[in-house]
């Protein structure tokens, strides 16, 4: 997920907090901040509610496709298991 902090509707604090306490897959998806809300108390809200990691305004978006990719592999070998997942073998 690509958030901001300042959306229209809802704070992107309330986004990464209503992601994080979702039940299933949801609840574990990386979420990337990019804002111009640069400040040390902005990044620590971001990190605080849950998201992976907090990107200032401007960003490279070569730095973007770089996360995304760490972000997507680091996800793809964590074991994602739960008490009713039968589709995974144990190991």
């Amino acid at each position: 997920i690509l958030t901001d902090l300042a959306l229209p509707q809802q704070s992107g604090l309330q986004l990464i907090q209503h992601v994080r306490s979702a039940k299933g897959d949801l609840q574990g998806l990386p979420i990337i901040v990019l804002s111009a809300c640069a400040f040390q108390a902005d990044r620590d809200a971001a990190l605080g509610a849950g998201a992976s990691t907090f990107i200032p305004k401007p960003f490279r978006p070569s730095e973007i496709l770089r996360l995304v990719r760490d972000l997507t592999l680091q996800r793809a070998l964590t074991p994602q298991h739960s008490p009713n997942d039968q589709s995974r073998s144990p190991g």
